[in-house]
């Protein structure tokens, strides 16, 4: 099967993603040309067709007009499509770019929305542009992928019917991210110049200069500084500064940490590669996850398959997948509540290895990257028509 793939806007974490997502369909045997924006670095994947986006002609708008401009775009779109000739075009994250894919005619088209390209667009008024361009296109789209059933009532709202959607969260490498990597846990400990007996609390989820404040970092270190002292005094807090941007908020908290006297406690990390990403894992005795808002992140599907035991604060995203009874929620979304979960967590480390071995094999039966792969695929063959039993009934109850 040929697909062709759309890559989403340019950022560190979704380029992740989308590498993941050319992975799965290689575990799924699709041929994959991936369409990458102008500008940015392509991922470094063996076996794949790489183009750019066509031009978006702005530059001639004011003296051709926005329809000529359009037309000119849907053409350039179209071509591309016959200089490929896929079975399938699947486009990341619900944009402009969407927009005039679909316009474009290319078909079949199946989108996976990603979460804040949903969330967003939902809070603004029904009669805002931006608003009803987004559900204009979902409305145009043959397929949808949503990583939460939260985010497939949202986007039904938005495009006011039914829409054709699957159930699918980016499945991860369970061989990769594994329990007892001890030789990981060590370097990654002396490499962060943490103790071997220390205890480790995990901010897991990234800065970001769009995203700003969501994932709360902010307050992940106010609840580590007002631990007791039993608690804090042979801990430590991991910042991934993954994704980060500008800089401004990073300099905001290492300044909180100075001013709360746990600078000596924090150690921050910046990007690494993901094939790094399970020694983190491995370094860590508890994982915190403390978002605003959220879709349903892959980052929970890593600790659990790491055997990370995870505080979080409770939203809708996290009811989908069989998360909710392998979290352990705060009782309040404040940074007290975050503060007595933690203290809670970190006395009952050793209760919690059946919670976590449970929370392994869950993830291994379900979200595997190969499990997901095969799932994508007859997800696709539904599209075209053709026999795939699983993606039809998923398909048929997921609406």
């Amino acid at each position: 099967m040929k697909v062709m793939m759309f890559s989403g806007p340019d950022s560190r974490q979704r380029h992740e993603h989308c590498k993941r997502y050319i992975h799965m369909l290689q575990h799924a045997g699709c041929n994959v040309t991936f369409i990458e924006y102008r500008g940015v670095k392509l991922p470094d994947v063996p076996n794949v067709t790489y183009r750019r986006y066509p031009r978006r002609f702005r530059q001639f708008e004011k003296m051709l007009g926005t329809r000529t401009t359009y037309f000119l775009r849907n053409q350039s779109m179209r071509l591309l499509w016959r200089l490929v000739r896929p079975d399938i075009c699947h486009k990341h994250w619900v944009d402009d770019n969407l927009w005039h894919i679909a316009r474009a005619g290319l078909r079949p088209l199946v989108v996976t929305a990603w979460g804040a390209d949903l969330n967003l667009p939902a809070k603004l008024s029904a009669d805002d542009p931006e608003r009803k361009k987004i559900a204009a296109t979902l409305r145009l789209i043959d397929h949808l992928i949503v990583d939460s059933d939260d985010m497939a009532v949202t986007a039904k709202q938005l495009a006011g019917r039914n829409l054709s959607t699957t159930l699918l969260p980016i499945g991860i490498d369970t061989e990769q991210f594994r329990p007892r990597l001890y030789q990981q846990r060590k370097e990654w400990r002396q490499r962060l110049r943490i103790d071997p007996d220390a205890t480790v609390v995990l901010s897991a989820r990234q800065l970001g200069a769009n995203n700003r404040a969501n994932y709360r970092q902010a307050e992940i270190i106010r609840a580590f500084a007002a631990l007791n002292d039993t608690h804090r005094r042979h801990t430590y807090l991991i910042i991934r500064t993954l994704g980060f941007e500008s800089g401004v908020l990073l300099t905001e908290l290492h300044s909180l940490a100075d001013r709360l006297n746990v600078s000596d406690q924090i150690r921050w990390v910046e990007e690494v590669e993901s094939s790094e990403l399970p020694g983190i894992y491995a370094a860590s005795d508890l994982a915190v996850n403390f978002p605003i808002r959220d879709a349903f992140p892959v980052t929970l599907l890593e600790c659990f398959a790491c055997g990370i035991p995870v505080v979080s604060n409770r939203l809708p995203a996290y009811d989908s997948h069989g998360a909710s009874s392998r979290l352990l929620f705060v009782g309040d979304d404040s940074v007290g509540g975050l503060k007595t979960a933690i203290e809670a967590a970190i006395e009952r480390l050793d209760q919690l290895e059946t919670l976590t071995a449970e929370a392994r094999e869950h993830v291994v039966r379900n979200y595997d990257a190969r499990v997901a792969a095969r799932i994508l695929r007859q997800t696709y063959e539904a599209v075209l028509g053709r026999k795939g039993t699983d993606a039809r009934r998923m398909v048929s109850v997921v609406h």
